[in-house]
């Protein structure tokens, strides 16, 4: 297919495009609640509502639109269409977030009546971690030999879309509550830095867990002079499950452990072209609503830096850096072996631009099978 032929087939669908953006953005603009959404366009939506619209747009972007030479050919748009997979966005909700047990972020959990506000213990190397931390990040090494409660991120309520959940291998009913460390999980990785509890308990049995008063006093002492703020505790927001379908970004596992695209990932100019079909413009994050996209459920991670599930592979036999082409395509498989369970912009979450970074919070895929969230593995990254 040319590029006249493209811009043919384009031009054929783009009406039915819009119309179905208007019809959407109509439908999710009403109001309702203290805590009511604004309205928002179909553009803010993040990738896609089909597989048809997915292809439209890589073709425009990659084949019509982009200068990159030599030209994207239809071969390689269909590979890259070969990785489209469904995925689950937090969007904002309707209505307010005093119902117990909905999906929503921050604020405090909704868990069974009694429950404590899970705490994170002492670690085990306390001293180590003082002595590693204590030249250049004071204020983390006067928390680690203090028992602390998680930051509460987010729950799911997963019969809220259960078909869709369960299609990505999620359970159809109870709710995941996402919680971790934003201390020591700064800079340390791993399942010591997270909890995620899977509760099934019914909803007239959940109380929603009061703030325990020391969140206060931690955001309080990140810097005392009032200048800076870290938050500890993050604004109540009612959100929903939309299905969108989604591209993996271009340093992901699954994309550079796939051989027939490899070449063109090491080039610049196809990498930002792709990039910027995306996040659906050209720069980097220029959108206003650019946290608010990035806030997900399953699929695969948006990395700041390298994709995050190659924190929590196995790299005991691997040999010292800079690894061989051999490992480096090894570790890409045994990444694949990971499954993003949420990845939450913080700025986004704290809904101003003191949040920095990316939280990610990774499962084994054999654990997800059993419903193992035991050893769920929290990475952050920032730029």
């Amino acid at each position: 297919m040319d590029r006249r032929r493209s811009l043919a087939l384009l031009t054929a669908v783009a009406p039915a495009i819009v119309f179905a953006r208007r019809a959407r953005a109509q439908a999710v603009g009403g109001t309702g609640g203290r805590s009511a959404s604004p309205a928002y366009t179909r553009a803010e939506i993040p990738m896609f509502n089909s597989a048809a619209e997915a292809k439209i747009e890589t073709i425009k972007r990659l084949m019509i639109e982009s200068e990159i030479d030599p030209p994207v050919t239809l071969a390689e748009v269909e590979r890259l269409l070969s990785h489209l997979a469904p995925q689950l966005w937090l969007g904002p909700a309707e209505g307010d977030d005093t119902r117990l047990g909905c999906t929503r972020l921050g604020g405090g959990p909704d868990l069974p009546q009694g429950t404590a506000w899970p705490l994170r213990p002492v670690p085990a190397d306390a001293d180590k971690k003082i002595a590693e931390l204590g030249q250049h990040f004071a204020w983390i090494a006067r928390q680690v030999g203090r028992e602390l409660p998680f930051e509460f991120l987010a729950q799911i309520d997963l019969s809220e879309n259960a078909t869709d959940a369960t299609a990505l291998g999620l359970p159809d009913s109870g709710r995941l509550l996402f919680f971790w460390d934003g201390v020591l999980g700064l800079t340390f990785d791993g399942p010591s830095s997270c909890r995620v509890i899977w509760d099934r308990s019914p909803i007239e049995t959940l109380e929603r867990v009061a703030v325990p008063p020391v969140m206060e006093e931690l955001e309080a002492a990140y810097d005392p002079t009032g200048k800076f703020k870290k938050p500890y505790l993050y604004l109540s927001r009612p959100m929903r499950l939309e299905s969108i379908l989604h591209l993996p970004h271009a340093h992901t596992c699954d994309m550079l452990a796939d051989e027939a695209l490899s070449n063109r990932l090491g080039d610049f100019s196809f990498v930002l072209a792709y990039n910027q079909l995306l996040r659906g413009e050209t720069g980097m994050r220029k959108r206003p609503d650019y946290r608010a996209r990035r806030q997900r459920l399953m699929g695969t991670p948006e990395p700041e830096q390298r994709d995050p599930r190659l924190h929590a592979i196995d790299k005991s036999d691997f040999p010292p850096v800079p690894w061989p082409p051999e490992t480096i395509r090894l570790a890409m498989l045994r990444g694949l072996e990971w499954q993003m369970l949420l990845q939450l912009d913080l700025g986004g979450l704290a809904q101003n631009d003191l949040g920095n970074g990316t939280v990610y919070f990774l499962i084994r895929r054999d654990d997800l099978s059993r419903r193992d969230f035991s050893r769920v593995h929290a990475v952050h990254q920032s730029t």
